[in-house]
Parts: C-alpha cells; sequence; structure tokens
C-alpha cells in the first residue's frame, strides 16, 4: 500500500509541475505579445527570471522522469504503450514485472519436473544394476541422498503391486492411475528422511527404507509396521487391495540390486498365497540373499559392439576385461556356468539377428556349443574356447560384410567423381543420394583410397586438367572455370603448388616430349 501511495503522490507532484509551466509559458507568451514594441519591457529582469524558472522546472520534470524513463526501456516498453490502455507507466510497469515473474515460475516448475523424472530413471538403473558401487554412490549423491546414505546403517526393499480382484471398483485399463496414486499416497506417509523416492518398474513400485538403527530385529519390526499401515491407507483411499514383498535387510547400498530382485522374488508368492499380503523374502530363502552373480553387463555390451564394428583389438582386450570380471567373484564351479551360459547365448543371439547362420562359423555336425563349453575346466581354456570357436570367426564374417560394403560405398563415390567432377560436387551432395551420413561416407572413404574426399575430387580435377592442356588448344581460363574454380588465378595457384610448374609450363613441356600430338579442341 505504502508503494502505491508513493507512486501516486510522485504523479500529482508530475502533473503539478507541468501545469505550472505551462501557465508560466502562457505568461511569456502574453508578455511578449502585450509589450512587442517595448524593448525595455521584454528587458526587464522578472521576464528573464520567469524564464529562467521555467528551464529549471523542466529540467526538475526531466529528471523525474528519466528513472521511469529507463524502466521502460529495460522491460522493452516505449512511453507511447503507456496510452495503449494502461492509466500510466507504473501499471505499465507493474504488468510487465508480474508477467515476468509467472514466467519464472513456470520454469522453475518445469524445471523440478525434469529433475524428478531424471532422479526416478537413474535409480530404476540402480535397482536394475546397471551402475558399479563408485558409479551408484555417485548418481545418489548427485540426486540429493548422501545424507541417508550416510545415515542409514540399515535398509531394505519393499515392492508393491496392486491385486485386482473380479469384486474390483477398476479395471486393468486404470493401473497406471492408481500406481501413480499409490506412488503419492507412500510419500506422504512415510518420512522421506527414511526412503527414497517411490518408483514405477514393472507395473510395481519399489521404494528403499532406510533406518540409522543396527539391529535387525528392531528395523523389521518397523518395516512391517510401516508396510501395514501403507496397505491400510491405499484400501482406505483407493478401495484397492495392494501386495508388498519385503527384501531381506542390508547394511552396503551396493546390494541395492539384490535387495530389488528379493522384494520382485516375493510377490510373485501371491499366486499361492492369495491378495492383500506382505510377503517377506526371508521366509522364503532360508533368510539367504539370492546369489549374487554379478554378471558385467556394460563390458558385454562393449564387447559385442566391438564385434559388429570387427575392431578384433578392442574386442580382444575387452573379451579380456569381462572374464576377469567373471572370476573375479567368489562362486562354485556350478554357480559360474550361470554367467558364462548366458555370455555365450548373448552372443548367439546378436549373431541371429546379424542374418549369420551357426554353420558359417562351425561346421555342421560338431555337436552343441553350450555341452563343449561347459565341458571346460579352467579359466584360460574358457576364455580361449570363446575367442577362438565363437567370438574370432564373428568379427571375420562381419568384416567381409564390412568390405563389400565399403567397397561398394567408395566406388559409387569415384563414380560421382568421374561423372560429375566438372559441377558444384560436394562430400554432403553424395551421401544425400547415397542415403548415409556425410561424416560416415568421409571415413570409409578415406579408409578405402587413403584419401579424403576433397584430396581425390581436386586430383581427379587435375588429371583432367592435365589431358586438356596436353590434348587440346583449351584456354587456361576456360580449364579453370570448368573445374570450379572463381578465377583463373586460383587454379594456376594450385596448379602450381602440385605440379611444380603453371599449367602454361606444363603445356609447353608436353608439347616440347610430344610434337606430333594432335591438340584437338573441346
Amino acid at each position: 500500500m505504502h508503494l502505491f501511495a508513493c507512486q501516486r503522490k510522485i504523479r500529482v507532484n508530475q502533473l503539478l509541475v507541468i501545469q505550472l509551466f505551462h501557465k508560466i509559458h502562457r505568461i511569456q507568451i502574453f508578455i511578449r505579445h502585450k509589450f512587442r514594441n517595448d524593448p525595455a519591457i521584454l528587458d526587464l529582469p522578472v521576464v528573464w527570471g520567469t524564464e529562467i524558472r521555467a528551464e529549471r522546472l523542466k529540467n526538475t520534470v526531466r529528471r523525474m522522469y528519466s528513472p521511469i524513463e529507463r524502466l521502460l526501456h529495460l522491460i522493452g516498453r516505449r512511453k507511447t504503450d503507456v496510452r495503449r490502455g494502461h492509466a500510466d507507466e507504473f501499471e505499465l510497469i507493474g504488468e510487465e514485472y508480474h508477467r515476468l515473474f509467472q514466467s519464472k515460475s513456470q520454469l522453475e516448475t518445469e524445471v523440478r519436473q525434469h529433475i524428478r523424472q531424471v532422479r526416478a530413471f537413474s535409480l530404476i538403473e540402480a535397482y536394475q544394476g546397471h551402475y558399479t558401487k563408485s558409479q551408484l554412490l555417485e548418481k545418489l549423491e548427485q540426486y540429493g541422498y548422501q545424507e541417508q546414505i550416510h545415515a542409514w546403517r540399515t535398509m531394505a526393499v519393499f515392492t508393491l503391486a496392486l491385486d485386482f480382484t473380479e469384486d474390483s471398483a477398476y479395471a486393468k485399463k486404470d493401473l497406471n492411475l492408481l500406481l501413480f496414486a499409490a506412488q503419492n499416497i507412500i510419500e506422504e506417509l512415510l518420512d522421506p528422511q527414511s526412503r527414497f523416492t517411490p518408483v514405477i518398474m514393472d507395473q510395481t513400485i519399489v521404494t528403499l527404507i532406510g533406518s540409522p538403527e543396527e539391529g535387525p530385529d528392531s528395523f523389521r519390526q518397523a518395516v512391517y509396521a510401516w508396510t501395514e499401515k501403507l496397505q491400510h491407507e491405499i484400501h482406505q483411499c483407493l478401495k484397492v487391495h495392494v501386495s508388498i514383498g519385503l527384501s531381506l535387510p542390508f547394511q552396503s547400498i551396493a546390494k541395492l540390486p539384490i535387495a530389488y530382485r528379493e522384494g520382485m522374488e516375493a510377490l510373485k508368492y501371491r499366486m499361492k498365497l492369495g491378495t492383500g499380503v506382505i510377503i517377506q523374502y526371508e521366509n522364503l530363502n532360508s533368510g539367504k540373499h539370492v546369489l549374487n552373480v554379478n554378471y558385467p553387463t556394460h563390458k558385454e555390451s562393449k564387447l559385442l559392439d566391438a564385434i559388429k564394428l570387427a575392431e578384433t583389438e578392442k574386442a580382444k582386450e575387452v573379451n579380456a576385461r569381462l572374464f576377469n570380471s567373471l572370476f573375479s567373484q567368489e562362486l562354485s564351479p556350478q554357480e559360474y556356468q550361470i554367467p558364462l551360459t548366458r555370455l555365450l547365448n548373448n552372443l548367439l543371439v546378436m549373431m541371429q539377428e546379424a542374418g549369420i547362420a551357426l554353420h558359417q562359423i562351425r561346421p555342421a555336425g560338431s555337436g552343441s556349443l553350450f555341452e563343449e563349453m561347459l565341458g571346460l575346466h579352467t579359466k584360460a581354456e574358457i576364455e580361449d574356447w570363446f575367442w577362438t570357436t565363437v567370438i574370432q570367426p564373428m568379427i571375420r564374417i562381419f568384416n567381409n560384410r564390412q568390405n563389400a560394403q565399403y567397397q561398394n560405398i567408395s566406388e559409387k563415390i569415384i563414380d560421382l567423381i568421374h561423372h560429375e567432377y566438372d559441377t558444384d560436387l560436394t562430400l554432403e551432395a553424395c551421401a544425400a543420394r547415397l542415403h548415409y551420413n556425410a561424416n560416415y561416407i568421409s571415413s570409409i572413404f578415406r579408409k578405402e583410397t587413403g584419401y579424403s574426399f576433397s584430396e581425390y575430387l581436386t586430383m581427379y580435377r587435375f588429371k583432367m586438367a592435365k589431358e586438356w592442356l596436353r590434348n587440346t588448344e583449351m584456354p587456361v581460363k576456360e580449364i579453370a572455370a570448368k573445374l570450379r574454380y572463381n578465377n583463373s588465378q586460383n587454379f594456376i595457384r594450385s596448379f602450381r603448388k602440385v605440379e611444380g610448374m603453371t599449367p602454361g609450363q606444363y603445356r609447353e613441356a608436353e608439347s616440347a616430349h610430344s610434337p606430333g600430338n594432335i591438340r584437338k579442341s573441346m
């Protein structure tokens, strides 16, 4: 209120000053008109004093208005905008400020939503075991969970699924909406300091909960009380039953993927136990964690990429690191068969998707690859068997394919150059006509020919220039124009740089060597 009162006062003062200035100005005009024939009167000090006061008043008005004028300039408005539906400058400035404040609030809301989505995606990746321990800690600290990580001594994962029955008031099409509502209820009921943000994975809500208490018994009791409360509140609010799976308690955040799998495994027992149940994994697996086969997914992905790109050295290096990761785990001989079988299966799936038949890497009638692999006994022979029997033959096939494809692309580019060297031919134009990325065909062309596109085009143009200089009377200026040079001087300089002489000197030298040469006009 005080601000608006000040604004009104300033505005009234402005108007009074302007009115006074106009009155003084009218007095001046009257005196000059009344005593226009009397120079003595016109020179009276009072008149000049009036003029001085009027000028001072005018300067005062300017000084008072200049800050307002600068504000209008800063918000991208002019004095003429005041006349368009605004009472005065203050109303216009206030309106613009309100609009900027709304834009800022909207932008902040959008940023918060994006951060929430990225955080949820990172948590999903963490539950699925896509991060190493150091990467996991870095991600969790990045998204504001460092306080919980340092404070918690005991953790567990619970998975929550909605139970649809015949008497349910909802249909399957309502599942996503119900999951969203249940997710919000979890966030409201559980203290943020005792949980991570709930995320939805495979039609299930997954939440990590933790406590500073180290005693597993008291932690189990607290978790069970939380989950019972959740069941009750969700049923009260949404009129739908939910089942909850609980992992075993754990102390290291690195065991997060194991706990997630335990929670999901517990939920599967709904088939036997019915709906609306809380299932603890410790009652299913004699209180033992699931087998921790930390499969090196990232290294396998890099190996598959190296095979597809026929990068032999890189594939060999990644293959060695992958087997070091596999055999660094404390597993029994039978348990090692699980990741090894998975690796072989994924290699064969990739081979099949690429259209490579099994007989292309292994003679027909040689027996089962899986049986042969399971008959090996040491790390060294298993790693060597994978390389020589499966990986290396696949690299050879992909390499042959690439060479054929690369040669085909390079031949097409060369053909375009030979037929259109006298046009404004570019690498991008060739890429568009061949339906490939320009950078891709550039690297292929250099790999196949040893030259870049522009180098080869220039070489071929000079080849044609020398042919015309030897066998025709075509002027150098015309040759330069045909080879798309802006002027003949540029062509002459380029020619001398490559050949060590000017086009004219080259023509004379060739004529001296072949005096009987018949020149033909183009």
